[in-house]
């Protein structure tokens, strides 16, 4: 098999961080939730607002359910509940599961409001539909092959009514990689003697086989306690058109495309990941009757 490259565990305190494989649940970025939770922290109530502004605008049915898929620690799913809605997520995380359950509890949310499950994007469905789904901070993107993808947008179908909308959060594939490797995404948290530091990196990139490499690095300090570590993490590498043609076998049809500032993108504008995130609105096609 040759030589390993994996690194020597990581120390928090007296714990013992693994290192990381090929599974993204075991990636450390998503083992300890209680510091992604500051790291990844969003303005809820504006997305929110973008997602009934869409739900207005092309749903077909009104919006009463709504399933997030790669719930992470559950920030939405705390939100929802307080507009109106039943919230329910998953993720691969059992970390990420565990933190978003608590964090309903403590709300009592669970089981009336919210729920919160363990699942793969590649195949996971639940029996009662919704009239609506998300995906945010490119999560999709770990689904990696065509057939992976292609089978995620038919599962997510099957849990949505017909006419419903499934909303994405994607980055695509820049028109110069070399642009996008220079710059690095660096950002910083303080809260209540917690101080975090993370950096979301482009690495390198395997075209033929449609792969982003990312690199992820995150130094914690805890109260004094430190805990730092750095591991690659592999993405689709999105264009628009592969993105429209696997949503379209998997069921779906794109019904717009907006900016991180919720603005939607001219029909003349070349979509690529020099915009920037991304939201794709995809609508589920009805069943022939």
């Amino acid at each position: 098999m040759g030589k390993s490259n994996a690194k020597p565990a990581l120390q928090k305190g007296q714990e013992v961080l693994k290192p990381v494989d090929e599974c993204s649940s075991d990636f450390n970025f998503y083992k300890l939730a209680e510091y992604y939770d500051m790291a990844m922290e969003r303005n809820t109530a504006l997305e929110i607002d973008f997602f009934r502004r869409m739900f207005d605008e092309f749903s077909d049915r009104p919006v009463t359910r709504i399933l997030e898929i790669a719930c992470g620690t559950g920030l939405f799913l705390e939100w929802l509940p307080r507009f109106g809605y039943f919230a329910a997520g998953y993720d691969l995380s059992p970390d990420m599961v565990e933190f978003a359950r608590e964090r309903l509890d403590r709300n009592g949310f669970r089981p009336e409001k919210a729920e919160v499950y363990l699942g793969d994007m590649k195949n996971f469905r639940l029996d009662e539909k919704f009239d609506a789904a998300f995906n945010l901070v490119n999560a999709v993107g770990y689904i990696n092959t065509d057939e992976d993808i292609i089978n995620h947008f038919k599962v997510t179908a099957d849990s949505l009514n017909d006419g419903c909308l499934y909303i994405i959060e994607v980055g695509l594939q820049c028109n110069d990689f070399e642009n996008e490797k220079t710059p690095d995404e660096t950002w910083h948290v303080k809260k209540d003697g917690i101080e975090i530091e993370c950096t979301w990196q482009p690495h390198d990139y395997n075209v033929p086989n449609k792969i982003r490499h990312i690199l992820v690095e995150m130094k914690i300090n805890d109260h004094g306690s430190c805990t730092n570590f750095s591991e690659m993490h592999s993405l689709r590498l999105w264009t628009h058109e592969d993105l429209v043609a696997l949503g379209i076998e998997g069921g779906f049809e794109v019904m717009g495309v907006y900016f991180e500032n919720f603005n939607p993108v001219p029909d003349n504008q070349c979509i690529t990941g020099d915009l920037g995130g991304l939201y794709y609105v995809l609508k589920k096609k009805k069943n022939p009757a």
